[in-house]
């Protein structure tokens, strides 16, 4: 049985954990195709308005890498973990739950090893990770269940600096668009 308004607004639940799966979407420029999500997150409410959340994101990624003759994709592993303020309104439009808020975080690169061959000789090239600080915009909305067990859809951009071939940094930014399921308690 869904709960009324009433009873979403009387809720004290303090602190959440959420669990969301789905697609992350990067910067055209990085060469990356998009690629599933899954991340792992909580939170604590503040204040009626106000609530602090972290997050962690993992994303399997593919970058096309294109040269003269040939196009070779390179596997990576996306590691994201953020911390932002969130701006929560009570339930409202049949106990939807918008929300929007900024933060901060980390981007986490780890590429694989790579093998090429040229000639006759196979080569086997072992990238360091690359860790970049992100601002972070996220915002969705929520919507109770069960008593406190909510959905909860979400879209998120991430900006951080990135250094070109030509050694001049640009700004990049990924997206990401989750759908998950949130517990408070």
């Amino acid at each position: 049985m869904l709960p009324t308004d009433g009873q979403c607004q009387s809720l004290k639940s303090k602190f959440h954990i959420e669990s969301a799966a789905g697609v992350f979407l990067y910067d055209k420029r990085l060469g990356f195709d998009a690629s599933p999500s899954f991340s792992l997150g909580a939170g604590y409410r503040l204040s009626g308005l106000l609530l602090l959340n972290t997050s962690f994101a993992y994303a399997p990624a593919h970058q096309k890498i294109t040269q003269a003759t040939s196009t070779t994709a390179a596997r990576h592993d996306l590691y994201q973990a953020g911390l932002n303020l969130l701006i929560s309104k009570r339930p409202m439009f049949w106990r939807f739950r918008p929300y929007a808020g900024a933060g901060f975080g980390l981007l986490a690169i780890n590429p694989h090893s790579v093998e090429l061959t040229l000639g006759d000789r196979n080569i086997r090239l072992e990238p360091p990770a690359d860790y970049l600080f992100t601002i972070n915009f996220v915002a969705g909305i929520e919507v109770p269940v069960f008593e406190r067990y909510h959905l909860k859809l979400e879209m998120g951009k991430f900006l951080y600096s990135v250094e070109q071939d030509t050694g001049d940094k640009t700004s990049a930014k990924n997206h990401q668009l989750n759908l998950g399921l949130l517990i408070a308690f």
